[in-house]
């Protein structure tokens, strides 16, 4: 155990031993073999029966690649080696794939991303009013994007560098949060998975903000969990700046803030009240100053003082409460959205009220909902291939690659890693008691958090592209609790 997981550990711990199992363990065992059981399902269904021989080799491939990454005697090597070499190299290889794909799909952004891509481009001439294209969305994405674009010009290709470059920020960032918790050959090994990971690599292609906004959350992942280690005042003010940032990207940012609060009233409550109040008001303060030049630029737009973000968490729980559509995107829904920005000119902030308070009447009176519930839980996290389907489309929603044999090459690779890598967490969980560490639990209590909330709002696959470098360090403690598992057996 690293000296940063031993300090972590020693944190006044408030939550009753016996609780910790069912809560930590038996539940995210329950969830994720849920999960990965409908990953695999997925897997096959991804191929017919004339193409077994190539959906088996294909699975044997990656099996032993996984079986590779598994080894300890590889963890243990990673542990003796200069792991700047390694990074680099890691580094060198993530960008040298998401550019080669970059350059061979020439995806055209469509849907919401056509809309970040257009809002963007006026940005980048001054138009502020442009950003109300982006009906309620937050604004820091198509602002970070234009300003790319004013400095180098309206150029596709620079949003998926941009992605590039965030993504590489990212694997640094799951390495130092990873080697900090459990030691540097398991954040080397999650650094690699997240590389290779097919949805993750896809993604770069588009003009989305999920990229940018995973970056965020990891800094401010990174952040809190160096303040739970030493208090340091400096670790908790970037925690509410970059998750404050998180939240002008995506509006559920705040949800990571909640959780980390809950968390430390957990660690330290009901002994240190006053310790909570004053941690509680720097990090809420250091979130909101985040929010105010974008807080300020939104009223002059609209011409009218906001003072809080809020999202389109009510629009989005308008389409995850509606069994007709299975609680997906919907046409009815969105046209009546839509009906209601121009009923209201285009104030998103008052059609979210509105959209929030039809939700709760319709779970008030649908018996249907909670059938609806284990499908939307498989949407949502089973399937993993979204990043190569959004990829694979050109400016008129056609696929670019039409072949058969390779649309299912690439859907199969994207499905079998991500149903693999849920293999490997259920088994881990399965056999070791990894809820003893606090680290552990903190992150996951997010996956909880998150897997919650996604019971009600809208889903779609790529929605759960955020959770998954939480997945890499949930499995990172697995390899840790059984490399040590080991070594207390070889000491025997």
């Amino acid at each position: 155990m690293s000296r940063h997981t031993e300090v972590l550990n020693r944190i006044i711990d408030y939550q009753h031993l016996t609780t910790r199992p069912l809560f930590y363990r038996l539940l995210p065992l329950l969830i994720f073999g849920f999960i990965c059981a409908f990953a695999f399902y997925h897997s096959l269904h991804l191929f017919q029966y004339k193409d077994f021989y190539s959906w088996t080799f294909l699975f044997l491939y990656l099996g032993l690649g996984f079986i590779i990454v598994n080894s300890s005697r590889l963890r243990r090597y990673l542990d003796r080696i200069d792991s700047r070499l390694v990074m680099a190299l890691i580094l060198l290889l993530a960008a040298g794939i998401r550019i080669h794909f970059i350059n061979n799909l020439p995806t055209q952004p469509i849907y919401d991303y056509a809309t970040y891509h257009l809002t963007a481009a006026h940005v980048s001439q001054g138009n502020w009013e442009a950003l109300t294209l982006l009906e309620g969305k937050p604004w820091g994405y198509s602002m970070l994007l234009g300003l790319v674009y004013k400095l180098l010009g309206v150029k596709l290709i620079l949003a998926q560098y941009l992605n590039v470059i965030l993504s590489l920020i990212t694997i640094i960032l799951i390495y130092l949060l990873v080697k900090r918790l459990v030691g540097q050959s398991y954040g080397l090994m999650a650094a690699f998975l997240y590389t290779l990971l097919p949805s993750q690599i896809f993604m770069n292609n588009v003009v989305n903000s999920e990229i940018l906004f995973i970056t965020l959350v990891i800094s401010g992942i990174y952040f809190s969990i160096r303040f739970m280690q030493d208090y340091s005042w400096r670790n908790l003010v970037f925690t509410g700046v970059f998750l404050g940032l998180s939240q002008v990207v995506r509006p559920v940012g705040m949800i990571y803030l909640l959780v980390f609060i809950v968390f430390l009233c957990l660690q330290l409550l009901p002994w240190h009240l006053k310790r909570v109040v004053k941690y509680g008001f720097v990090i809420l303060l250091s979130f909101y100053l985040m929010l105010v030049p974008f807080l300020a630029l939104k009223s002059a737009v609209y011409k009218e003082v906001i003072l809080w973000e809020k999202g389109t968490f009510g629009m989005v729980f308008v389409m995850g409460t509606n069994v007709n559509s299975g609680g997906f995107w919907n046409r009815e829904d969105y046209d009546y959205l839509k009906s209601l920005l121009i009923k209201y000119d285009n104030n998103a902030e008052r059609v979210n009220r509105e959209a929030f308070k039809l939700a709760l009447w319709r779970l008030s009176r649908s018996d249907d909902f909670k059938f609806m519930v284990p499908s939307k839980i498989c949407n949502m996290w089973s399937i993993d291939t979204f990043g190569f389907e959004w990829a694979n489309t050109d400016d008129t929603g056609e696929d670019i690659i039409k072949n058969e044999k390779s649309l299912r090459t690439y859907r199969g690779i994207s499905q079998i890693f991500y149903a693999l890598l849920l293999l490997l967490i259920v088994s881990h969980l399965a056999s070791f008691p990894m809820e003893r560490d606090a680290g552990y639990r903190y992150v996951m209590l997010i996956f909880l958090a998150f897997f919650l909330l996604h019971i009600f709002i809208e889903i779609q696959g790529r929605y759960h592209m955020p959770l998954t470098p939480f997945f890499l360090v949930i499995l990172a403690y697995g390899w840790s609790y059984k490399d040590r598992c080991s070594s207390e057996r070889d000491l025997l």
